[in-house]
């Protein structure tokens, strides 16, 4: 905002309590990634945290699309369906230590599924997404996200 503007704009949500990405369900935190550019020209994307929806909406401020960043079932592997969002997922992966696998060794709850986050990070370059999975008492980090 400009200094002593009196206009706010919607940044995320505002389309009432849903599970769509223009919804929100508890927004508890944010972070403004100011790395992206297009064609010489800075894109700000903001990060909101959406503790009940178990997931992070990553919402591009310059066309005001939506998308989940992280969390939801965005990874969830196609064994799991349907897909539970958030909290312990049953039933385990088949070969749990595959090379290909995102979960190895069966952890429960799996790195792909968030239970009531809190928290989110995106470092310099928007290439590390860090997330507070507050419900599953752990901090995940995605190296090379972008």
């Amino acid at each position: 905002f400009a200094p002593g503007s009196t206009t706010g704009l919607r940044a995320a949500g505002g389309n009432g309590v849903g599970s769509r990405t223009d919804q929100l369900a508890g927004p508890t935190c944010i972070w403004l990634d100011e790395s992206m550019e297009e064609n010489g020209v800075r894109i700000l994307q903001l990060y909101v945290v959406d503790t009940f929806n178990h997931r992070v909406i990553r919402v591009r401020q310059d066309t005001r699309t939506a998308a989940v960043a992280a969390g939801e079932c965005l990874l969830t592997p196609e064994y799991i369906s349907p897909c539970i969002k958030g909290g312990l997922h049953y039933p385990p992966d088949p070969s749990p230590d595959a090379a290909d696998r995102l979960n190895p060794s069966n952890t429960n709850p799996p790195i792909y599924h968030f239970w009531g986050p809190t928290g989110v990070f995106v470092s310099t370059g928007g290439v590390n997404i860090t997330v507070v999975d507050t419900q599953n008492h752990r901090v995940l980090t995605w190296l090379q996200y972008r």
